[in-house]
This record gives C-alpha cells, structure tokens and sequence, in this order.
C-alpha cells in the first residue's frame, strides 16, 4: 500500500497531523495525535466524540483519489483507518462514503462515522493544503497512456517482465521505445530489479498496482469508447457468454464483476473487443440509445495477448480498474471485495 517511510521523507507528517487535529477541533471533538517517530513511523488519532475513544490509524496520502481509497479499504482491518489528504475532491468524498472509510483533509472537508457521531462535509475550498504542498509523485513516466498499456500486461501476468522487451511491446501494443521507458522508470522507482543472469524481478507490486489503476482512470480509460448501445433484452448479459466468445469479445467492469462473484447486479453490459461485433448488435438488437439510456457499453482490447482473450472475461487488474473508474459507489464497493477475493490481487506485495 503507501508506505509510511516514502510519506516521512516527501512531507511534515505531524505538521499535517496537527492541522487535522486542528479542524477535527473545530466540530468540538478532543483530539490528540500518537507519533510518528523516529523508532515507530506510524502515527494515529485519537478522537473522543459521542462519549466514546476512538483511536485511528493515520494513512497520509497526498492527492488521494478514488483508486486508493479502494485500495486502501481492501486492506484496512475493521476501518480503524483516517485517509489524510492535502484537499478532498467530490469523487474520492464520495468513494469514502461508499465503502466507510473515514477521511479528512486540510482545508477540513471530512466523512466521519464514529459510533453516534456523524461529520459529513464537503466543498470547502483550497486553503491550508495551498500553503502545505507535497512534494511532486513519481515521474509520469508510468502514467503515460503507453506506461498505462506496459504495466497492465506486466501485472496482469508477473512473468511477463522476464519477456524480451520487444514482445512486450507487442503484447501491450505499444513500442520498444515505451517499453524501455517504462522498465527504466521502474527500476529507478525501486518496482523493478535486474539480477546477474538477467532475469527481472517485480517488487512492491500493490503500490504500484495502485499508481496504475490511477494512470488507467485518468490516461486511458477515457479513450477506450468505442460505442454505447441500447437493448430492450433484459439481463441479457446472464446467457451470452457464448455469443460473446463467438463475437471475439470479453466482459468487463460491472459485468465482468457479476461473472466472478454474482454480486454486483449491472446496470449495463460492458464489453471489450477488437472492433464492433455486428452480428453480436444484430443478435441482441442493439442500437444507438437515442432517447432512451445506453445499456450497453463497447470498449476497445488495447492489448495482444492471444491466450488472455479466450477467457471470457478480462483480466481481474483491468476489472477492478473500470469498477473503480466508474465513481459508482455500487461499482467501488465491487472494487474492494474484488481486492479481497481475487487470486492475483491478493498476490500483490
């Protein structure tokens, strides 16, 4: 997840700790702050609020956004967890709201639940996080719409990074270029190492799972439409995944999600293909939406990876990273017990 020891070394982590101990005041509650030290460079806060003590365990997080709120939830043990920013934006408040993870940031927006006390606020403006500015992330390097496509198929299948790198550049559909770029902003960020027989090794695999679910839902997930459909079939996503093998499509997102789990009923059928399958439209009469509301959304495989594409549906990175891109407090929610479930995202470090 986030790393204490990167956040000491990047910010003032008791300055932030007190200035949120300060507007946590201004709602008339008593609170105190542990740490960080030198020896233990955890640091909590310990609210009194509704006659009762509630000690939280402080993750500073600068910029948060929904991706690590997600992240942060499929690992928080019993929420006894305050997400501490430098400023709260709409969707990442309401990502907090969505699966209960308390949060506040500098400029006092916050989402608290402790026992009877409730503290929901939202839209103050920039004020103190101005003036207490983190130092600049990691290079975009990563985040790039190419560095986005490279490390999908790298974490998608580990293995993969021993790969010669032109066939990664295939199998992501970008260039060697990109993929050199990438390897090289890995190893200089400590995600990758290279041993004296030459074979690569991943490491720190869930911090930079979660940079990249954040570079997939700002770089490229917006680019991925293809087109967006209406059918009067109801539910008709439970019996197609034969025609959808036949079509050369997968399912993704929420449908996706409901394949794996039986969870999350969607609200639409996501599908990823090469192209637009036309006999697939035909078959289920899907048309433009018109009037009425897209039931049906048809995104671009921007990846070549002919094994993968006989599953019918994608690969469980890109599922929680379209859930968690959808600001759908249903999909987030999704997005979190699929952390918790899946093999592979269970195996990140």
């Amino acid at each position: 997840m986030f790393e204490n020891s990167e956040q000491h070394v990047n910010l003032n982590a008791r300055r932030w700790l007190d200035a949120i101990a300060d507007r946590l005041r201004e709602h008339d509650m008593d609170v105190s702050v542990e740490g960080p030290g030198r020896r233990d460079p955890g640091a909590a806060l310990v609210i009194s609020a509704g006659g009762k003590r509630h000690k939280l365990a402080a993750q500073i997080t600068p910029k948060a956004s929904p991706a690590m709120v997600a992240a942060l939830a499929a690992n928080a043990k019993d929420h006894r967890v305050l997400l501490v920013t430098d400023h709260l934006g709409k969707a990442t408040i309401q990502a907090c709201r969505s699966v209960g993870l308390a949060c506040v940031d500098l400029d006092g927006n916050m989402y608290l639940h402790l026992g009877a006390v409730h503290l929901d606020v939202e839209g103050r403006a920039r004020t103190l996080s101005k003036d207490l500015v983190p130092v600049r992330g990691a290079s975009s390097a990563l985040t790039t719409r190419s560095g986005v496509q490279v490390l999908f198929v790298v974490l998608a299948a580990p293995a993969s990074v021993d790969l010669p790198m032109r066939d990664l550049a295939a199998a992501s559909g970008t260039s060697l270029g990109s993929v050199s770029t990438v390897f090289r902003e890995l190893t200089a960020q400590n995600h990758l190492s290279t041993r004296a027989n030459g074979h690569r090794q991943l490491h720190r695999t869930a911090r930079l799972f979660d940079r990249w679910v954040e570079g997939y839902r700002l770089r490229l997930h917006p680019k991925l439409g293809i087109g967006s459909y209406q059918t009067d079939t109801a539910r008709w996503w439970t019996s197609a995944d034969a025609a959808i093998r036949k079509a050369g499509a997968q399912w993704g997102g929420e449908t996706a999600a409901w394949h794996m789990d039986r969870h999350l009923l969607p609200a639409e059928g996501v599908l990823y293909a090469d192209a637009t399958p036309t006999r697939l439209l035909a078959q289920y009469r899907m048309r433009p939406p018109g009037e009425a509301s897209a039931n049906v959304a048809l995104r671009r495989r921007f990846w070549n990876v002919p094994d993968w594409n006989k599953s019918v549906t994608v690969p469980s990175p890109l599922v929680y990273a379209d859930l968690v891109a959808s600001d759908d407090p249903r999909q987030l929610e999704a997005a979190v017990r699929l952390r918790q479930t899946d093999d592979l995202l269970r195996r990140l470090d």
